[in-house]
């Protein structure tokens, strides 16, 4: 592992901003209340798998269209190591991991949205909440 170079001076901005960015949403989830069993209708929560599936789906595409473009247009030099002089070898990185990732989660939510239990019926009327605008 001696031939791992990778300068954080060249993408410090970058890392800054993702870590930035993930605090905010870790944020506005905490201030939304978590996960919370209703939904702000009053219904029955709603069933995120089909959400979920489609997500994890774009993730396997995403991840080959990474891969595709090192295989075509960036080949991938074993000998520079991991750094933004080779691009391939980022791409390779980045694709195998959300193909990997994509398979996984594609199974997980499969299973989720088969096993779902069917929704609940209400024992009162769905009534709408009126902003106090």
């Amino acid at each position: 592992m001696d031939d791992f170079s990778f300068d954080l001076g060249e993408a410090k901005e970058i890392v800054v901003a993702v870590i930035a960015g993930i605090f905010g949403i870790i944020a506005a989830f905490i201030k939304r209340g978590g996960r919370g069993g209703e939904t702000q209708g009053g219904g029955p929560p709603k069933n995120k798998a089909p959400m979920w599936l489609l997500v994890s789906v774009a993730s396997v595409l995403l991840g080959a269209a990474m891969l595709a473009a090192e295989n075509f247009k960036f080949n991938l030099n074993p000998n520079d190591g991991l750094s933004l002089k080779n691009p391939g070898a980022i791409l390779c990185l980045a694709g195998s991991m959300l193909v990997g990732v994509g398979v996984v989660w594609t199974f997980v939510n499969f299973c989720r949205l088969f096993s779902a239990p069917a929704p609940k019926e209400l024992d009162r009327p769905v009534t709408r909440r009126r902003s106090s605008l």
